[in-house]
């Protein structure tokens, strides 16, 4: 019997056209909703939430709709558009019952959420899930042993998104080098409503930590809860629970990386020159860095840049 060879690089080809044409046809375009970061100061929300087409896997059910909303959680590549969700986020579960409620477990990240930011991630999660017809609602829980929020349609959310009066600031926050030892800017866009405190939302953010390139870094302990931030006289009072002594990034000198990145940061606002800190309403002495007790000034000295 006559041979017949083909060359090698010939059934590479052939080999790439068929894996080609299975992943296309196992590829499904599905639409991912976003904040509009141009837009967030405007009320509507045909303005706020946006969306982009990607490509996921066709798989069967619940774990298409974990594929399709995990991409919500990142920044897309569009420049004025951002994820309505916190850093570090995870899906842990997402459940479709009979009625078409689509039950979402989120990690403990999402419960760090209130007011404006809370309703904008709703909506994202909600607009995001929806597009697949046999889902008709939400209901989310901020960790796998917490609550169970109402259930989420699209009339009740228009009308939470309608009901905020949002402003939107460029803050400058400061977050651990890649080292640990120093300090680094990272310059984000906050956007809260009217009655929302700026400060308290800058201190959620600082609490969420930061996700770079090369990794996520959290300076303050993640079970911390920012009691309160109110400025008096210049000097912005922050009342952090417990948890917050929990962990303390120093650097080689025995500065607390934790504590100035919280000063660095408060103190870059007009109406803030110090910050004292409280333990659960109380000024305490002898922990995380000499002068606890008393009102901290920001040292720029630490800042590098990355």
């Amino acid at each position: 019997m006559k041979k017949i060879f083909i060359p090698v690089c010939m059934v590479v080809i052939l080999l790439l056209i068929l894996l080609c044409a299975c992943t296309a046809k196992n590829l499904r375009t599905v639409q991912v909703a976003y904040i509009c970061r141009t837009e967030m100061t405007e009320n509507s929300p045909d303005s706020l939430i946006h969306y982009i087409e990607h490509q996921v896997v066709d798989a069967p059910g619940e774990r298409l709709y974990i594929l399709t909303l995990q991409l919500a959680l990142y920044d897309p590549d569009a420049s004025d558009l951002v994820s309505a969700f916190p850093d570090g986020l995870m899906i842990r579960e997402i459940k479709l019952d009979d009625a078409g409620i689509a039950h979402v477990t989120f990690s403990e990240e999402y419960a760090s959420l209130d007011g404006m930011s809370k309703t904008l991630a709703d909506s994202c999660t909600l607009y995001t899930l929806i597009q697949f017809p046999e889902i008709h609602g939400v209901a989310i829980r901020a960790g796998e042993d917490a609550e169970e929020g109402p259930i989420l349609q699209d009339e009740n959310i228009i009308t939470e998104i309608e009901s905020l009066r949002l402003q939107e600031y460029e803050i400058t926050f400061y977050f651990p080098s890649s080292d640990m030892k120093s300090l680094v800017a990272v310059i984000k866009n906050l956007v809260i409503s009217e009655d929302d405190s700026l400060t308290e939302a800058i201190m959620e953010h600082l609490i969420l930590g930061y996700r770079f390139d090369s990794g996520f870094r959290r300076h303050i302990s993640q079970y911390t809860e920012c009691l309160s931030a109110q400025i008096h006289s210049r000097t912005c009072y922050v009342d952090l629970s417990a948890d917050f002594l929990d962990l303390n990034v120093l650097n080689d000198e025995g500065t607390s990386i934790t504590v100035y990145a919280i000063v660095n940061t408060l103190c870059l606002l007009d109406t803030i020159d110090r910050v004292q800190f409280l333990i659960e309403g109380e000024i305490v002495s002898d922990v995380m860095t000499p002068g606890f007790d008393a009102p901290i000034e920001p040292d720029y000295t630490l800042v590098v840049e990355e």
